[in-house]
């Protein structure tokens, strides 16, 4: 009993796993037959061996297993008055053309069993009759019957012999043209009938490969990209034989499917692989032609000159690869539309330094996961996430996952998420032209999203429908685009970097590429030094941009001319910001200072001011009403957040932090009217620190789970709803909500709106959807909403910098105080309470409340 059920779960799960293969639907042909010599006509599915060698068809077989058409070796001619009850099998498939005059499969490849002695005519109604076609049959003619016409499916096209072109339907066996009418030749067991609408039956020469995956799970090139000769009229399914067979890959195909055939299962070269359709990963064969998912099945699509047909072990929405396995090719559309969506981050630090709102959490006890993603592929090892844009109320994304010590090419997707309740709109995401580096900075504009790419290429994607709309070619291999994109007046602006030996880049390109089109405007070559983790800034039709050198450079925005330069000392390894007018900009430089540089109408730059506040930094400062928010690192690896007045370069604030600020400071203006910088440090949990201009200390009010703690170097971004969005190393992506405090109604003391409203699949579930009115943002003022968390401060000391940091014990004695005033007593049903315990409790409660009233006090005088 135990077998007969395994069995039965064995034949159900196969079952299961095919109904499963995605695969794109068209057309199913009709399986009805005509009365014309017909015995059957097979509609079964079935499942056909090829071991690196043409599979031989038999007497008893139903669908023809051959290779590349040819008859079996022991294929004759039956006599059907000898073996009356004898049937054979053949295939025929009928190639016309669609209204562009390119190859169509009007019929695919289909078995039929006639009786013995049947001809290739009645094979060929039988396949008629099946697929719905019109045809007009001229007999009794000098060279047999023929094939005069025959109309598509849809009626839209007749096609019989047309002189102008020479073209007419030509009757081909086994991928030969026929020297005998249909009518006279007898089919044999096997054998491959084509109708070819064409002038000639030439062969036709394409090239077939095949990519699977590795032990890893890595894409692995299982068969070269190779050229192959096949006959006019043959299918995508023709030439995969033949690479099959050439190669000595083993695989399954299943045929006569509503989705025609397909590869159901490929064995590595090695053999130690079988790979078909992965339910846990989503991964099967796909079929793409010329770089392109092919929307008909294999034996649905005739192959004309040139073609690339490649298979590609890959999950839906993937690219395909190139022929060696490396970066996958991409359709591009120059006339994509690409419709200016409305933006709400259009690149990084873009909105940073205008942006308020008065609905983002400023508390830990405030501050709720609204959503959150996983981007890490399953069974890699890491994943690059870019910075975040937010456009038409989507997030977007660039993420690519990979394994250290791989030798494969990484494909970066394109992922957007709804902002409402982080609901994926591009599935498993676009695949795109190649690689990320570790840090990717994407911009938007005219509709337009520009992602770097590894090796110093950009790819232009419709933010609308996410099409490719043009990718520039690389610059050099080697070279690294962790740049900050920058775009005005239709120019995007990049820089990229080689390293050598030394920790700061040998050599690199600034360069500018049209927005629309993709072409290089203008490119400059830096032979000493590259550009790092920088960013330009454009002030009216100047740009200026810094590098590893140490070297400010203002330029020509729209050629690139050089109108001056200025040496600053240090590498410049953060993005530059200028003042509303662009006639001061403010330069952070690795060895922790803060320069204030005047550019000058004519384009001269000149120093007026620089201030230390860190020992080493890579941030970008945010400026807002006039101060400067940047971050840094002390010699002993302790972070810091400097406040500085951008007139006098005078360090306003510091505020002690447990590692270093490696990102761009959020400040935004909160409810109770206070500025607020919201950042992240460097090291473990990799959660969300935010310090409140005249506080003594930062506060950590995000803390992720366990699981998705990790290091972070990632700024955060907000939208219109105060909702913030950032990612760490854990490969999550996090947007956060205001949790509006609630009243008991009985004792007047504010609770969090408790409970993980995110449901299993990332979505929000709970009935307060976390977007805020002002009125109730109002609420939550900074300095009047108990705080249960720890201050940064009880991590680390103050080091130095005079500013005064919150006691560990204080902190705990607040969230002690607040716990057991939230707890309620609780009593069962039917029993009174005790007396004593309820003298005990309202002394309890009247020595809380009047800690809590002391403690407030306290809190207000300081």
């Amino acid at each position: 009993m135990k077998s007969n059920r395994a069995s039965l779960a064995m034949l159900l799960s196969f079952a299961l796993a095919i109904l499963l293969v995605p695969q794109p639907a068209f057309a199913q042909a009709s399986t009805e037959t005509s009365d014309a010599a017909i015995v059957s006509s097979s509609t079964s599915t079935t499942t056909e061996n090829i071991s690196g060698t043409t599979a031989e068809a038999t007497a008893n077989t139903t669908v023809a297993a051959s290779a590349a058409g040819a008859p079996a070796a022991d294929a004759t001619n039956v006599d059907s008055t000898d073996v009356a009850d004898a049937t054979v099998s053949a295939t025929c498939s009928i190639v016309g053309v669609d209204a562009s005059g390119s190859s169509e499969v009007w019929a695919t490849d289909a078995s039929y069993s006639v009786a013995a002695g049947s001809t290739a005519l009645d094979v060929t109604r039988a396949a008629l009759a099946a697929t719905g076609l019109t045809a007009d049959i001229v007999s009794d003619t000098a060279y047999g019957d023929y094939l005069s016409t025959i109309t598509s499916s849809d009626g839209s096209l007749t096609l019989g012999y047309d002189a102008t072109t020479g073209a007419y339907w030509q009757f081909l066996v086994n991928g030969e043209y026929s020297d005998v009418g249909a009518s006279s030749y007898v089919v044999q067991m096997g054998d491959k009938i084509t109708w070819y609408y064409g002038a000639d039956a030439k062969d036709v020469s394409t090239t077939c490969s095949i990519v699977g995956a590795d032990a890893s799970g890595d894409d692995e090139v299982w068969a070269s990209s190779a050229s192959y000769s096949v006959a006019a009229g043959s299918t995508a399914l023709d030439v995969t034989r033949a690479a099959l067979a050439a190669t000595g890959l083993t695989a399954d195909i299943v045929s006569d499917t509503a989705y025609g055939d397909y590869l159901s299962t490929i064995t590595s070269p090695d053999g130690l692989r079988t790979l078909g359709y992965d339910a846990t990963t989503g991964k099967y064969w796909q079929l793409f032609i010329n770089g392109v998912a092919s929307d008909v099945g294999a034996s649905g699509y005739a192959l004309k000159e040139g073609d690339k047909v490649t298979w590609y072990y890959s999950a839906s929405g993937s690219g395909a690869v190139s022929d060696d396995g490396s970066s996958p090719p991409v359709t591009v559309d120059p006339t994509a539309s690409h419709t200016d969506l409305p933006a709400g981050w259009t690149g990084y630090n873009s909105g940073s330094g205008a942006s308020t709102t008065t609905a983002a959490p400023t508390t830990s006890d405030t501050t709720q996961v609204s959503w959150s993603a996983s981007l890490q592929d399953d069974g890699t090892q890491y994943v690059n996430i870019s910075d975040p844009l937010i456009v038409n109320d989507a997030v977007y994304l660039v993420t690519m996952s990979g394994n250290y010590g791989s030798s494969s090419s990484d494909a970066a997707k394109l992922q957007v998420f709804s902002t409402v309740d982080g609901t994926s709109l591009t599935g498993h995401g676009i695949t795109l032209a190649g690689s990320i580096d570790f840090a990717c900075r994407p911009v938007y504009a005219d509709g337009i999203i520009v992602v770097p790419l590894s090796d110093g290429r950009l790819q232009g994607i419709s933010a609308e429908n996410y099409t490719t709309l043009w990718v520039t070619d690389a610059i050099s291999s080697g070279s690294y685009s962790t740049t900050t994109l920058t775009e005005s007046g239709g120019l995007v602006f990049m820089g990229t970097a080689i390293f050598g030996s030394s920790s700061l880049s040998s050599s690199g390109v600034y360069q500018a590429v049209d927005l629309l089109t993709g072409d290089v405007a203008w490119r400059n070559v830096n032979t000493v030094a590259g550009y790092y983790y920088t960013g330009a800034a454009v002030c009216g039709d100047m740009l200026v941009y810094g590098g590893d050198d140490g070297i400010l450079t203002a330029v020509s925005a729209s050629d690139g001319q050089l109108l001056s330069a200025l040496d600053l000392g240090a590498a410049i390894r953060s993005t530059i910001v200028a003042n509303d007018e662009g006639t001061t900009l403010y330069v952070v430089t690795y060895d922790g200072y803060l320069h204030s540089i005047a550019l000058s109408a004519d384009g001269m730059l000149s120093e007026t001011a620089k201030v230390q506040f860190a020992d080493t930094s890579v941030s970008t400062p945010t400026l807002r009403d006039g101060m400067l928010y940047v971050g840094g690192s002390r010699a002993d690896y302790t972070g810091v957040l400097a406040v500085i007045d951008a007139s006098t370069l005078k360090v306003v604030d510091t505020v002690s932090l447990p590692a270093s600020v490696q990102c761009a400071p959020l400040v935004l203006t909160g409810a109770d009217g206070g500025t607020y910088a919201y950042f992240t440090c460097n090291t473990t949990p990799g959660g969300v620190y935010v310090y409140r201009v005249g506080d003594s200390a930062a506060q950590l009010i995000y803390t992720p789970d366990e699981s998705e703690q990790n290091y972070c170097m990632k700024s955060l971004i907000v939208d219109s709803n105060g909702q913030l969005y950032y990612s760490n190393d854990s490969g999550t992506f996090f947007a956060l909500r205001y949790a509006p405090a609630t009243s008991d109604g009985t004792d007047g003391v504010s609770t969090v709106d408790g409970g993980d409203s995110t449901g299993d699949d990332g979505t929000d579930v709970s009935a307060d959807s976390g977007r805020l009115t002002a009125a109730r943002a109002s609420t939550a003022t900074g300095d009047e909403t108990a705080a249960a968390s720890s201050d940064v401060a009880t991590a680390s000391s103050s080091t130095g910098t005079g500013a005064s940091v919150t006691s560990a014990i204080g902190a705990s004695e607040d969230a002690a105080s607040q716990a057991a005033f939230d707890s309620p007593v609780s009593t069962s049903s039917g029993f009174p309470l005790p007396w004593v315990g309820l003298g005990v409790g309202i002394a309890g409660l009247l020595g809380a409340g009047a800690y809590l009233a002391v403690s407030y006090l306290r809190r207000r005088s300081q």
